[in-house]
């Protein structure tokens, strides 16, 4: 299952990368209309709206970004497990296998 522990730990790289774009976000945070909120009047009224729309605007992507990071982290949480439950099955039919190999000829075998 080594395809499936790869994809999982591309997908936990994935999860950390998008992870970190959040505070990249806020590093570089810097609403445009911070000059204009200042304007005496209707144009210091359209600026501060502006600066509000950019700030939710900055704090939706943040959301998004997180959600995806966690989501990310759950699939390749079940990714693992799907490859742990497929080792098992493929660790039990080789048992079976091997079972019926050495005890294929007994006389007792099938009762």
């Amino acid at each position: 299952m080594s395809g499936l522990a790869k994809l999982a730990d591309a997908l936990e790289r994935a999860a950390e990368q998008i992870a970190d774009i959040p505070a990249e976000l806020a590093r570089h945070e810097v609403t445009p209309f911070n000059d204009l909120s200042a304007a005496p009047g209707r144009l210091g009224d359209i600026g501060r709206d502006l600066r509000r729309q950019c700030a939710d605007a900055f704090q939706n992507r943040y959301d998004e970004t997180t959600d995806a990071a966690r989501r990310l982290d759950r699939l390749a949480e079940g990714v693992r497990e799907a490859g742990a439950r497929y080792a098992t099955a493929e660790e039990t039919v080789r048992d079976d296998a091997r079972r019926e190999q050495t005890f294929g000829d007994h006389p007792d075998w099938g009762l």
